[in-house]
């Protein structure tokens, strides 16, 4: 069942995860790059939760800066509910677990042959449709 399919007290009950990309138990981010096996990548190596930001494709860039947002969230929003209170993690610790983690995290992701991804890229069946939009010939001369 899809978390879009849980009613919205399973979905409450999940816990909190960054997205798809980061996996606290196993220490590592998965940079997931469009066409190369992302789907099957995440199935398997997801964390269950409800993401704060679902989007799977981020860059590591927008991953390292993301966890700055769950880290705010998790430990001022769901832990302290009487904010401001001497017992909420400082901003300073924040943000020192933050780069902490990004340093340390095992950090991967799939590719594909360039040709055969922008093959699939062009014929894809989600999103914006570009066979719809410009000739491959174009498309390849513009990506």
């Amino acid at each position: 069942m899809s978390e879009l399919e849980q009613s919205p007290t399973q979905n409450e009950q999940l816990p909190l995860i960054l997205n798809e990309a980061v996996n606290f138990e196993t220490q590592s981010i998965y940079i997931a790059v469009p066409k190369t096996g992302t789907t099957s990548m995440s199935s398997q190596f997801a964390p269950k939760g409800r993401a704060l930001i679902p989007y799977p494709h981020l860059n590591i860039m927008q991953v390292r800066d993301t966890l700055y947002a769950y880290f705010v969230a998790k430990y001022i929003g769901e832990k302290n509910n009487n904010y401001p209170t001497i017992d909420v993690i400082t901003d300073a610790e924040i943000r020192s677990k933050c780069r902490h983690i990004f340093t340390t995290f095992f950090k991967f992701a799939s590719v594909r042959n360039p040709w055969a991804r922008a093959v699939s890229l062009y014929f894809r069946k989600e999103g914006i449709k570009m066979r719809e939009r410009i000739s491959f010939e174009d498309f390849c001369e513009n990506h």
